[in-house]
């Protein structure tokens, strides 16, 4: 989808009611060396990255995006950081030659496991966070199907389904592998909520005119008595080594 800066908003995010299954930033710095040279894959706006910077020689972000290149290279410049470099590039291309890098992560973004495969260092270290298909579960079951079919993000596929595609697809590249999978919830306003829907691609194609009654039934099936709705996040936590 095409960068805007309400992305960036808290708003979108919500507030978490549980405790996260894990910190996706004190996994990373668990694993990575001074040393080191990381490559992170749809680095979007960087702002993830800001924190990893500091405990590595260098980052690079590669993103296909313009308009969020720019935007990274402003939180650089705000970070004052000196190690990072964002690229233009693609998860199914990355413009970097085989074995280039210590360590590989990507961070809610689409990836090609060849391809980090490739551009990794023999020992090298892949940490990725991915969308689990049972996220929103609820929220998505209140959008019918259109003729393509089901328009939930994931939604075709069944409990534990997309885990046991990342796990095939890494053993048979990588000497270790581990994968988690991790639940927590989350509150959203209403405004939130239309936010959400608007700028990220949960449901497909969405459209605030035409999905306005969809809208409204999340709203009745999962708002709280404070007129917050509750939903549910799943991710996957990936670490393979090469």
């Amino acid at each position: 989808m095409p960068y805007s800066p309400d992305f960036e908003l808290d708003l979108i995010r919500g507030e978490d009611i549980d405790v996260w299954p894990w910190d996706l930033q004190a996994e990373i710095r668990s694993v990575v060396h001074s040393g080191d040279n990381l490559l992170d894959i749809g680095c979007g706006t960087a702002h993830k990255l800001l924190e990893i910077a500091p405990a590595v020689r260098s980052v690079v972000g590669v993103e296909p995006s313009a308009d969020m290149r720019h935007r990274a290279e402003d939180h650089i410049a705000q970070a004052a950081l000196t190690n990072v470099t964002i690229v233009e590039g693609n998860c199914d291309d990355i413009p970097y030659s085989d074995s280039s890098f210590d360590v590989v992560t990507c961070m809610l973004a689409p990836h090609v496991t060849s391809e980090v495969h490739r551009v990794l260092k023999p020992g090298g270290v892949a940490i990725m966070e991915k969308l689990g298909e049972q996220d929103k579960t609820v929220m998505k079951a209140c959008f019918p199907p259109d003729d393509t079919g089901k328009r939930g993000q994931l939604e075709d596929l069944r409990p534990n389904e997309r885990r046991d595609i990342y796990r095939d697809e890494f053993e048979a590249l990588f000497s270790e592998v581990t994968i988690r999978s991790g639940f927590w919830s989350t509150l959203l306003t209403a405004a939130g909520l239309d936010l959400l829907l608007a700028q990220t691609p949960t449901i497909r194609d969405f459209d605030p005119i035409k999905d306005q009654a969809s809208v409204q039934r999340v709203k009745e099936r999962s708002a709280r008595t404070d007129g917050r709705i509750l939903t549910t996040q799943h991710r996957l936590l990936i670490i393979a080594t090469k």
